[in-house]
């Protein structure tokens, strides 16, 4: 999971705690309760582990964490000055701001105006807990980092507080049950009201048709059903005093048709005549980005029109289907350059998967393969199947990233959904095809540690391209034999740099062979191939099928095969990262099926 930075709002408990030097106060930062959010996949509770093994805390034991003024980077109030976990609660000990011009904020928490705290804290990691069928999930931080503490006036965790002793009466202290089940019962009725209040309010906006802004709103202050309810009701005597405005609902089913219409239309406005138009998108075949971005603000009820272009872009990408909208453009134009492209280099080289990022080893025959007679009541001899240590294969990671910045959006510029494309899915061919054509250009050693080419494996010869020098290193492969001391498959292609292209041509297309102006025997015998990537214009090399025959051989990731496209939103800078990446790796692990020759 991408790492995000939130900003989380507190309600105040009511209590503050002043030390005797005057200028420290206590305060709660974080507890484990439940939180509502809206997720670009799925709805969840968000929970911060309050567990000392799951927190970063290398800010807060180098005294690096500041408070701030309602998350205003520019304005430091104070400094952590130490911190401690007590409780499945998160305390810190701030030190205030001895300046002046902050007398007021300081006056305002003595005399308990100011008593909410909110949090700012990045996600490593969650872990995903089912709540059962119809509920949302809850998603556990179990890896996160206090970045900084705010004053803030605006709650949602009703037990995060300045901290305040008021009366001498010892409040009431639950020790943790030693009684496994009691704990999990107590837990699950706490998310279990909390899931019961959201489901309310949203059920009770929803009939009086609130906005998704209003009913989150409600959610997020903690309000109690009733207290939602009169604002609610207050809200609808003050829509009804305002004249009706028709708003546009769409449903899931239309979403899905609306966004595909979308995505058509802008495909096409970055590369005309690449994709035919479907009846919608002509609706919106000439709309500028910033006009995308209006129209997915409207669909949700909203009116755009009310918005700076700099705003539009931000409530766009922050809580409409805008980012997935770009993602799919970019994704299908990729994969249109991609698939378009013929591989000539994974013609001449084995495919494999990987399950992960180890390393993977092949499998060889140990013994023959021969059938032999089995008599009455004889048995039948094995044939193992055995893992080669020699054999081996590593995926590693590569990849790049287009971005489509709130820049992009206002000044339309489309290179990013047709050129960008077009560049990184050839750079990601060319990539592949560089490392494995560079395994026979380099000659790179085979799974004997011996070079691929080399007089050893007797696949190395000075003939011309000719038929007498087809012929001679045909008949050198087919006398190769296997580890089972069968024969080897006869060669299938025949591979030369792109100047002799022409020469090679001829020679299995011909009738007459131009030298001896008799018959060609060589007539249709190979499958030719010419690549740019052989850069010696005297060598030439035949290839068994490598589908019959181990040799080169090129892996992915099981499930990802190829190129791999995927989106990350920041809502930092309001863009678009759509990377593409490969896990792949390639190499020998046979040297038989191969052949080459210079010529003399």
């Amino acid at each position: 999971m991408p790492q995000l930075y939130y900003q989380r709002a507190f309600v105040d408990s009511n209590t503050i705690k002043i030390t005797e030097d005057g200028n420290f106060f206590d305060v709660v930062f974080a507890t484990e309760t439940p939180v509502y959010r809206n997720g670009w996949d799925e709805s969840f509770y968000e929970i911060l582990s309050c567990n000392s093994v799951h927190i970063r805390a290398g800010r807060l034991e180098n005294g690096v964490v500041p408070l701030l003024d309602n998350h205003a980077r520019t304005k430091q109030l104070g400094i952590v000055t130490k911190y401690s976990i007590e409780n499945n609660e998160c305390r810190a000990t701030i030190k205030f701001s001895t300046q002046e011009q902050f007398t007021g904020i300081w006056n305002d928490i003595l005399a308990g105006i100011i008593r909410s705290i909110s949090v700012g804290y990045n996600v490593h990691k969650y872990l995903r807990e089912i709540n059962g069928e119809g509920s949302a999930p809850n998603y556990r931080a179990i890896d996160w980092e206090p970045i900084e503490i705010s004053l803030t006036p605006i709650p949602a965790d009703y037990h995060a507080s300045i901290r305040e002793e008021t009366t001498t009466q010892k409040p009431e202290i639950v020790m943790p049950s030693n009684n496994e089940h009691t704990e999990r019962t107590q837990a699950t009725e706490i998310l279990t009201a909390e899931r019961n209040r959201c489901t309310l309010i949203r059920n009770a906006a929803r009939i009086a048709k609130m906005d998704v802004d209003f009913t989150d709103d409600l959610i997020e202050r903690g309000l109690t059903i009733e207290q939602a309810r009169e604002e609610i009701f207050n809200k609808m005597a003050e829509q009804s005093q305002a004249p009706t405005v028709n708003t546009a609902h769409v449903t899931a089913d239309e979403s899905e048709k609306t966004r595909e219409a979308m995505t058509v239309a802008l495909l096409h406005r970055a590369a005309p005549g690449s994709v035919p138009l479907i009846d919608q998108a002509h609706d919106y075949k000439y709309l500028t980005l910033l006009d995308f971005a209006r129209r997915c603000i409207d669909q949700r009820g909203d009116k755009s029109n009310r918005y700076s272009p700099n705003e539009v872009v931000k409530r766009a990408f922050s809580s409409t289907d805008f980012p997935v909208l770009l993602h799919n453009a970019v994704e299908r134009s990729i994969k249109k350059y991609y698939d378009g492209i013929d591989s000539d280099w994974k013609k001449i080289a084995k495919k494999t998967t990987a399950k992960d990022f180890k390393e993977k080893t092949g499998t060889e025959i140990s013994g023959s393969t021969t059938f032999e007679e089995i008599k009455e009541g004889g048995e039948y001899k094995n044939a193992f199947i055995i893992s080669s240590n020699q054999n081996k294969v590593q995926l590693k990671t590569f990849g790049r990233v287009i971005k489509v910045t709130r820049k992009t959006v206002i000044n339309d510029d489309l290179e990013v959904f047709n050129e960008l494309p077009r560049i990184l899915a050839y750079a990601a061919e060319n990539f592949q095809a560089q490392k494995v054509w560079s395994l026979v250009t380099q000659n790179a050693k085979s799974s004997d540690n011996v070079p691929l080419f080399h007089a050893n494996h007797k696949n190395l010869f000075n003939h011309p391209l000719n038929e007498e020098g087809l012929n001679a290193l045909r008949t050198s492969m087919k006398r190769q034999t296997q580890v089972t001391q069968e024969p080897i498959i006869a060669p299938k292609f025949l591979i030369v740099p792109i100047e002799l292209q022409m020469k090679a041509e001829k020679m299995l297309t011909s009738e007459i062979a131009s030298e001896k102006n008799d018959k060609n025997t060589m007539r249709n015998s190979f499958t030719p191939i010419n690549t740019p990537w052989l850069t010696d214009p005297n060598v030439w090399y035949l290839c068994a099928d490598p589908n019959l025959s181990n040799g080169l051989v090129y892996a992915y990731l099981e499930g990802e095969e190829g190129l791999h496209v995927e989106k990350e939103v920041d809502f930092n800078d309001d863009s678009l990262s759509t990377k593409a990446r490969i896990d792949f790796d390639c190499t020998i692990w046979d040297h038989r099926s191969w052949t080459k020759s210079s010529i003399q």
